[in-house]
């Protein structure tokens, strides 16, 4: 059975007819403007996303958004899809390259059956678990240092906006619990204030107060401008990049003084396998952590083994083996991000989707493309369909 696409005439495509091989790598290509894009994105892509929110429970179909059928008299032949682009990965900063791949978990799972001294649960070795993290920077291997000059207009006082960061403007909710709180002198410049009450105006821990003005008891609570904003950050279901970069203007970040930017605990920092404890690993190239693994040669240890490198040959083979496990993806390119996300769906035991990319050999080295059209083929022949619109012509 082929995907037969009949008189798509989304956006600049001209009444298009098509019939596109299943279970093939398929490239699309042309000049700029021809309506690939058009054609796999906007028709193809867009139906198998609209049929397969068709196919949820009317409860679950609420709670998604709204996908609009393509213009196009006919569309058959299609998968659930996926697409591999070069947006990415996000912005949390407890995501690692070792978390999304999902290598970590292995990794921490050798730790805590074979490592000595043993301490148990493989969640001791997770920074995104209290019982693993860092006490001191709750598991994000930073800390936030606050540049008082960049945070306060030293001439005005808090009612008139002397707090720069936009939480605190003039007429503000929290200007307004300052005022309210009496804690201090919310009249007088900054410049005039003591170190001790900068101090609690920087640092003071959460105070619940009451207010009984108005014939009811009214109830807020007032809290440091840097806890308040340390309290917002170690959440662990992460912040938006919009709220990290209001934030981070005011502060200079240094890696953790307690754990040294591991973003572990001592327990866990002091369990070894061959005299490496888990941050050594974490930090070292795919590349040096294939060739340690495979000399451990514990009988039991060996299923784990095998699936740390099947998921690091992966990384490896798509040109990626410089990259460590405790590498943030905030710090990946676009093209290290959609290589990474290929890699992952070569552990994907799905077959018959449909995988769709956007020009993926966008800077890759020469020498790297040819492991990419290896990959590609490797996704296809695991049952799959696989389209790429591309201009390069080793891939063509």
């Amino acid at each position: 059975m082929n995907i037969t696409v009949r008189n798509a005439y989304e956006h600049n495509l001209k009444h298009i007819n098509i019939d596109i091989q299943r279970n093939k790598l398929v490239v699309f290509t042309g000049l700029s403007g021809a309506g690939k894009s058009s054609l796999v994105f906007d028709v193809i892509y867009k139906e198998a996303q609209r049929q397969y929110l068709e196919s949820l429970a009317t409860y679950a179909r609420q709670r998604l958004p709204k996908i609009g059928r393509p213009k196009a008299d006919e569309i058959e032949g299609i998968s659930p899809a996926i697409v591999i682009d070069q947006k990415r990965l996000g912005t949390n900063p407890r995501s690692t390259v070792g978390t999304v791949t999902e290598i970590y978990t292995y990794l921490r799972l050798l730790y805590s059956r074979f490592g000595l001294p043993t301490i148990g649960d493989s969640n001791l070795f997770s920074f995104n678990n209290p019982e693993g993290a860092c006490e001191n920077c709750k598991g994000l291997g930073e800390e936030l240092k606050i540049d008082e000059n960049s945070l306060f207009d030293w001439d005005k006082s808090i009612v008139e906006g002397g707090i720069r960061h936009s939480d605190y403007r003039s007429g503000g909710r929290r200007t307004n619990i300052l005022i309210a709180s009496n804690v201090l002198d919310t009249q007088k410049p900054l410049r005039q204030f003591s170190r001790t009450d900068l101090d609690k105006l920087l640092y003071s821990e959460r105070i619940v107060l009451s207010d009984k003005t108005q014939g009811f008891i009214q109830k807020y609570s007032f809290e440091g401008v840097v806890t308040g904003i340390l309290r917002r950050r170690a959440d662990r279901r992460g912040l938006s990049s919009s709220v990290l970069s209001r934030d981070h203007q005011f502060f200079k970040l240094y890696p953790c003084t307690v754990c040294e930017g591991s973003r572990l605990n001592q327990r866990a920092r002091s369990v070894f396998i061959k005299d490496k404890n888990i941050i050594d690993l974490a930090n070292m190239e795919l590349d040096d952590l294939f060739e340690f693994i495979k000399d451990i040669n514990h009988p039991l240890a060996l299923p784990i083994i095998l699936k740390m490198k099947e998921m690091i040959g992966s990384l490896k083979e798509i040109g990626l083996g410089y990259l460590s496990l405790s590498r943030s993806v905030r710090t990946l390119s676009g093209g290290e991000s959609q290589r990474v996300k290929m890699a992952r769906q070569l552990g994907c035991n799905l077959i018959e989707m449909l995988y769709i990319l956007d020009e993926p050999t966008i800077g890759l080295h020469p020498r790297d493309i040819s492991q990419m059209i290896s990959i590609l083929k490797k996704i296809r022949d695991k049952g799959n369909s696989v389209l790429v619109v591309e201009h390069d012509p080793e891939v063509i």
